[in-house]
């Protein structure tokens, strides 16, 4: 199979089993991820995409950014252009940072964490601004963004390998 047969198959199947499994770990765990004291929002989609960002052509990976952002939008969020203009600047971050750093673990693992900050920051700003959110910086601080950070993280170190395993496959000629 070709390379770009291969890329065009198995790269947007595979984020967009992650799509989807957002929504189904939140939904499983509900009980454990959403208390009182803290909200843990899986974002596989966003993990999923800065491995492949690392690993997979940039064109390709903006072209698939801005789809499964448009999906996750009118699936998830119900606002067109939050994640369609997010998944794509990330892809574009990563690839500039990719080129500066050797793509490892820990180093995925710190784009990550900068990059999920960055993401759950600029949401928050947004619904401030059309008046969704209602809590204030410091609870977001403490009940969403570390936890949030935390599960991702996890959700990095044990995909990391398969993933990397996988772009490797899809990348090789």
């Amino acid at each position: 199979m070709l390379k770009k047969t291969r890329i065009n198959i198995f790269v947007p199947l595979t984020l967009f089993i992650a799509l989807l499994l957002d929504g189904v770990i939140a939904s499983v765990f509900s009980a454990q991820m959403y208390t009182a004291t803290s909200d843990m929002v899986p974002r596989l989609i966003i993990v999923c995409t800065i491995i492949f960002a690392f690993y997979i052509d940039r064109s390709y990976m903006i072209l698939f950014g801005i789809l499964l952002g448009l999906l996750y939008d009118s699936y998830y969020v119900g606002i067109l252009g939050i994640y369609t203009s997010l998944l794509p600047a990330m892809i574009y971050l990563s690839d500039k940072l990719k080129k500066i750093l050797n793509p490892n673990l820990l180093v995925l693992i710190m784009i990550t964490i900068l990059q999920l900050s960055l993401t759950e920051f600029l949401l928050y700003g947004f619904y401030m601004v059309i008046d969704i959110a209602t809590i204030d910086v410091t609870t977001f601080l403490a009940n969403r963004l570390g936890p949030t950070l935390l599960l991702n993280t996890l959700l990095l170190v044990a995909l990391y390998y398969p993933l990397k395993k996988l772009a490797d496959a899809i990348t090789r000629d």
